[in-house]
């Protein structure tokens, strides 16, 4: 089925995020984001996650090829590290959405969301109804779930301040599909269908998310 919708799907961008990243679109639909986080500072750190987050319900496709109701899917192509997946937009989290702006966390670590990381292939997700972000949890203590998933999709060469070089020159097309009638999730790397998540995904109003790892990091998002 996830094939059928992803033959019907078009470039369509036109949808407003929440970011610290510096954002640009793209004459074909598309938004580059880049993370330059801190950048301005004097104190270098180039491992700071930086979110990217919509702010709306995620866009579901119209019912066509015989497409069951309530998909959605979105897709980037990431250069370096990265997570991608889901985040509630819970009425009681509004004034402080999980991956609003300046966020470090990635996608799985705050309540509520689900992500698929790069490092490890793993899905992280977070399902509790506490509304407690991650600095706010006491050191040592893991908030958050993992699960063994898929392959994991960053450069393997070790990074350094001066190997954007590297980075730039490595890719991958990784997407995310979310039925809300249904709470099936899926992810795909490089065009191939990785399978269902088998975990339990509470049936709340999700918006797309996508935290880059590093200074330097950067990915061409498609809504559509």
């Amino acid at each position: 089925e996830w094939k059928l919708f992803c033959k019907s799907r078009i470039i369509n961008s036109y949808i407003d995020f929440s970011t610290n990243a510096t954002k640009m679109f793209n004459t074909n639909g598309t938004w580059t984001v880049t993370n330059n986080y801190n950048t301005n500072s004097t104190e270098f750190m180039i491992d700071t996650v930086l979110s990217i987050c919509g702010k709306k319900e995620m866009l579901e496709y119209s019912t066509m090829h015989g497409m069951a109701r309530g998909w959605c899917y979105f897709e980037a192509t990431v250069w370096g590290g990265a997570s991608i997946g889901i985040s509630s937009l819970q009425k009681e989290m509004e004034e402080n959405s999980p991956y609003e702006l300046a966020s470090e966390a990635h996608v799985g670590w705050n309540p509520i969301s689900f992500g698929y990381h790069s490092d490890d292939g793993q899905i992280y997700w977070n399902d509790t109804n506490r509304h407690v972000m991650l600095d706010e949890i006491p050191w040592g203590t893991i908030p958050y779930k993992t699960l063994p998933y898929g392959p994991n999709w960053e450069p393997t060469s070790t990074i350094t301040a001066l190997d954007y070089n590297t980075r730039d020159s490595i890719s991958n097309i990784v997407g995310c599909g979310y039925n809300k009638n249904t709470q099936k999730l899926f992810f795909t790397h490089e065009e191939r269908f990785l399978g269902y998540v088998h975990v339990n995904i509470p049936a709340v109003q999700y918006t797309a998310a996508l935290s880059l790892q590093s200074i330097g990091d950067h990915a061409e998002l498609n809504f559509g």
